[in-house]
């Protein structure tokens, strides 16, 4: 045998270099020629089927040409589409994504070819567009499509392998909230970063991952600026950042801040618009259920809280006003009408500052409170939660005009119906310090007089609010100024002044006939805003107490 194969050694090595260099041509020839084909035919149809199978026949998913080098494949269409819509579905869901090319790395060919998974490295997506769906407003699917589409699952159960990718990662996502799915629509947000880590799919054990079939999501908002409405306002974001691992959703600074100065923005409407601007520092969600956020679109989480905010309402009565007043949306309404799910412990919003401006031809004035601390606690309209049907409860401290305000109060914002108790102390301030308000808007001046102490007692129900005011005042003057701040009192601003001091006006409570409780009922009146109606049921009390005003 040995002395065999000396005499045929070179002819085995011979063969052997032959087979080497014909297998290695041959692989060549079907490594350029024939491998995106067959890739294309068998891969694409695999990832195509998981799309279905992961989704229980609710999503298809269509792939356009792939091409591969080195371990990586570039797909030149991504789009993914859902065909399954259950009658009686409520919530926010994703209706669509659409990517013009995207590029998947670490791809092994014999892996795909010997049928044992599609085990990847990542997946990149540069500028998806994702569109939502409110589930409640589409049409559901005929019965027998969404017996085929569970048919076809059930058959690609048996022969699907297992899927799976370190990270997929899709940069600057175009967010649609609502309209057709139509790429060419301009979308509601961008800029977004979505990264999943350590996705997994078995068709087999069907085991799922945290969230997404992946052990970890991460999203990310840079600065960036999204135009609402009529771009007037719009919504300002600096580096928010969360991730599922450790429920924490956390942001620099956010605002709903307006993108004209007083005066372009008044100029902007025929009619007196208010200009808001609301901005927030150092927020935190902390316990989000991303779960039920992406798959549901449903927003869960235990505690938000801010570390500083500030809201400012400046409204210029040099337009006049709207003679088509709109309804108002009170905070109960918002809440029961979203179409989705709110389970909140509790809201934080710490160091305030809240300030009311108005213009009109005499000049601008100004209220406000400073260092105002919120907490509402909880809200939900989940029917599984053990926060579900608790009214909210809320507290709020602040300063105003230099005194302590301190209010709590009581409101079941998940109910249709507007009902609301309310309880607020105010401490000692000086009656001078409204004239900031009173003189420019009013064209009214407190000379002397001095708040020691205020109790505001409210039930509202069904929108009718029976309010009890207590003040504590005494040594309380008026001067009735001249509507044209430019000219001198005249006689009759002289004589309303007598008039108001000694008829009308209560110098001081308790007065000679003891102390004065003011107890009014008033209804709101649909264009009514929320604390707009709270203001004019307090102000119609304290009319009683002070007299002059109702």
């Amino acid at each position: 045998m040995i002395s065999w194969f000396r005499l045929h050694f070179k002819a085995i090595l011979y063969f052997i270099f032959a087979m080497i260099l014909f297998f290695g041509i041959v692989s060549w020839i079907f490594l350029t020629y024939f491998y995106e084909d067959i890739l294309n035919k068998y891969a694409v149809p695999k990832l195509e089927e998981a799309a279905l199978t992961a989704t229980n026949g609710y999503y298809h998913l269509k792939l356009g040409r792939i091409s591969y080098q080195n371990h990586t494949v570039w797909c030149r269409q991504f789009d993914l589409q859902r065909v399954r819509y259950d009658s009686g579905a409520k919530g926010v869901a994703l209706k669509r994504v659409f990517i013009d090319s995207l590029e998947i790395t670490g791809v092994s060919l014999w892996r795909i070819l010997l049928g044992k998974g599609l085990a990847m490295k990542s997946i990149q997506m540069d500028s998806p567009l994702v569109f939502m769906a409110d589930l409640s407003k589409e049409q559901p699917t005929p019965r027998d499509l969404s017996a085929d589409s569970i048919r076809i699952v059930s058959a690609v159960l048996r022969k699907l392998p297992v899927i799976s990718f370190d990270i997929i990662a899709l940069r600057n996502i175009q967010l649609h909230l609502a309209g057709s799915p139509n790429p060419t629509d301009v979308p509601s947000f961008k800029g977004i970063h979505f990264r999943l880590t350590n996705f997994s799919f078995n068709s087999e054990t069907k085991e799922a991952q945290p969230v997404l079939f992946s052990k970890r999501a991460d999203i990310w908002i840079p600065n960036v600026a999204y135009p609402v409405g009529d771009g007037s306002h719009s919504l300002v974001f600096k580096n928010l950042h969360g991730n599922s691992e450790d429920s924490v959703i956390t942001a620099d600074h956010f605002g709903f801040e307006p993108n004209y100065s007083e005066d372009a923005f008044a100029a902007h409407y025929k009619y007196a618009q208010a200009r808001l601007d609301f901005r927030a520092d150092g927020i935190r969600f902390e316990g989000m259920n991303f779960v039920s956020s992406f798959s549901k679109g449903n927003l869960v989480f235990r505690k938000f809280s801010v570390s500083s905010w500030s809201f400012d309402s400046y409204k210029d009565y040099r337009r006049p006003e709207d003679p088509h007043t709109s309804m108002a949306i009170m905070p109960n309404d918002l809440i029961s009408s979203l179409p989705v799910k709110i389970d909140v412990d509790s809201f934080i919003l710490r160091n305030g500052r809240i300030k009311i401006r108005e213009r009109d031809t005499n000049a601008s004035g100004s209220l406000g409170f400073e260092q105002a601390n919120l907490i509402i606690s909880p809200i939900s309209k989940d029917t599984m939660s053990k926060n579900y049907k608790l009214p909210a409860r809320i507290w709020m401290s602040a300063s105003f005009l230099g005194a302590l305000l301190a209010a709590t109060a009581t409101y079941p914002l998940h109910e249709k119906n507007f009902n609301l108790d309310l309880h607020a102390t105010v401490g000692s301030f000086a009656g001078s310090k409204l004239n900031s308000w009173l003189v420019p808007l009013n064209r009214l001046e407190v000379k002397t007089g001095e708040l020691k102490s205020g109790k505001i007692e409210m039930s509202i129900r069904s929108g009718t609010a029976t309010t009890s005011v207590v003040a504590v005042y005494d040594n309380f003057e008026i001067s009735i100024l001249s509507q044209d701040k430019k000219k001198a009192r005249s006689l009759m601003d002289k004589i309303k002044t007598f008039v108001a001091e000694t008829f009308i006006i209560h110098d001081g409570n308790p007065g000679k006939s003891g102390l004065k409780t003011g107890v009014t009922t008033l209804s709101h009146t649909p264009n009514e805003e929320f604390m707009q109606f709270i203001w004019y049921a307090i102000r119609k009390s304290l009319g009683q107490v002070i007299g002059g005003f109702q």
